[in-house]
Formats: structure tokens, sequence, C-alpha cells
């Protein structure tokens, strides 16, 4: 996985590359006052390298869209590794005449059971004791239609919803109106929901509660809004922990040769980077690190 590299950018948009931030703007300038100058778009350039990091850490990443994804099959009785995080399934189908017309479906529990099973997100797949069917050999034979990514590692739809409304007047819309009594949970950095559609948030301007935003994120459709619920994605504590941390040392390596300031609550201290970066791992690594 390729790390980015913070630009010195001074507006308000927002490189593709610096999307699906696991920590906010708000949240960086909060642990580590010398950002708090920064321009936002600096600031989101190392949230992305951060949470860049945490994904190859941790062997996977946590924000979530809606694909297809092709199996290949050696085994016609195995079990089917996913490629990635499952949490919930649209569809599976397989190709048994290598037409790629996917016209053999499967349906949940009759022809096919998630692994781990009770526990999210699904891994593996096997053929359901009862079924007739089997996976036809060879590439790109079985399609999943689902729903990819960790999340927060609890729920198969990892978004809390939020008092807070979205208006955006038309799907090239930029400029999203955010109205109600919730307003201040919309923050920069942050991907919101508003119905389907997967928004990243590139600025937020609390005096007139206007959000510039990257439209149709994560394999979504832009459309309309018209006060349309916001909830925000949600991510495991431990990550955006860990990305707080990685991105206060990126910053601080290119000014304070490697040492990290870090606050909790009224109090700061120093600690050595390379220290907060092993502590990082290990506390990614022992709980949410992807096996396999």
């Amino acid at each position: 996985m390729p790390t980015m590299v913070p630009s010195s950018s001074t507006g308000t948009a927002v490189s593709p590359l610096s999307r699906n931030c696991y920590a906010t703007v708000t949240e960086l300038q909060r642990r580590h006052e010398a950002t708090a100058a920064s321009s936002t778009a600096l600031l989101l350039d190392v949230l992305s390298e951060a949470s860049r990091h945490v994904e190859t850490v941790c062997n996977r990443r946590f924000w979530t869209e809606s694909a297809v994804r092709y199996l290949d099959v050696v085994d016609a009785a195995g079990n089917q590794l996913f490629p990635d995080d499952l949490l919930s399934v649209t569809t599976i189908a397989t190709d048994p005449l290598t037409q790629q017309t996917y016209d053999e479906a499967w349906t949940a529990g009759t022809d096919y059971l998630l692994e781990p099973d009770g526990e999210l997100p699904y891994r593996w797949m096997r053929i359901a004791p009862d079924s007739d069917l089997y996976w036809p050999t060879g590439t790109r034979r079985v399609r999943v239609s689902g729903v990819w990514g960790y999340g927060d590692g609890e729920s198969a739809d990892p978004w809390a919803t939020t008092t807070a409304t979205g208006t955006l007047g038309s799907a090239s819309d930029t400029t999203m109106l955010v109205a109600g009594t919730d307003t201040g949970t919309v923050q920069a950095g942050q991907t919101v929901r508003l119905g389907s559609e997967q928004v990243f948030v590139a600025a937020m301007d609390t005096d007139t509660s206007v959000a510039t935003v990257a439209r149709g994120v994560n394999g979504t459709t832009a459309a309309a809004h018209s006060a349309a619920t916001v909830e925000l994605a949600l991510y495991p504590v431990a990550v955006r922990a860990a990305t707080l941390v990685c991105a206060t040392e990126i910053w601080n390596l290119r000014r304070l040769h490697g040492f990290v300031t870090e606050r909790a609550g009224d109090w700061s201290y120093t600690v050595d980077a390379d220290k907060a970066r092993r502590r990082d791992r290990r506390i990614l690594a022992r709980y949410i690190r992807r096996r396999g």
C-alpha cells in the first residue's frame, strides 16, 4: 500500500488520496496545538498518510464500500476466502458454464454459510451441508456483491445517526448546508452518509454551517439531497487513537526531529516518536490485525 506524502496546499479542495481518514482535523488540532494555524488541506494530507499507515499495520481497511468481488476457485467443495473483510451480502452467484453470466444464484443459509459464524467481519464462506450446489473451479467463477471493509468491527452497518441534516442541490454540488441541533459533529476529515451516498468532508465552516465535500466516494452515486439525515462513519476506538498518534508523529518528524508532543486533558508531555510508533503497532497488531 503506497505511502502518501503531505502537500503544502492551502486550499480546501481535497485530493482523492486524502479521503477516508480515521480521525478529524479538529481532533488533530486538539491533540497538537502547533497544528491549529495550519491549513485544513495540509492536515487532511497528514491524517490520510496516518490512516494509510494504520491500514498497512493492520493489513485491512476500515472504510466501507458497496462493491463486487470475484473469487478464483481451486477446490469445488472447499472454503472460499474473501479478498477483503465482508460486512453484508447482497448477492452471491456462480458461473458454472464459464460464460461470465453468473446465472446460478446462491441462497444464504440454504446454499452457503458466512464465517466466522456470528462474528463480524466475515472472512470466508462455505457450502451449506444440505446444498446441491458446488463451487465451479477456475478464474473469477464466483461473484460476491456486498458491503466490504472492516467498519467498526461490530456492526454490519457501521454508521452513527445524528440529528444534523445535509442539503446538496444537485449531484454535482460540492457545498453542503448542514442544519439541525447536531451541526458541530460534522468535521473536516469525516466520511458522512446521506441516504445511500457517501460524502467526504474536506472543510467545515462552523460560522455558516457550510461544508465543502467530495461527492459519491467509495463507490456510491452522487444525488441531490434535501435535509437528508447525516450519518457518520464509525471506526474502532483503537484505530482512531492510533491514527492521531501517527498523524502527530508525522507532523513532528518534520519539525521536532523525532519527538512527539501528546496531550491528556490539560496536560501535555513529550515522548520519543519511535516508542510511540512501537506502542501503536503493538496495540493494533494485537487487537485488529487481519491474519492471512
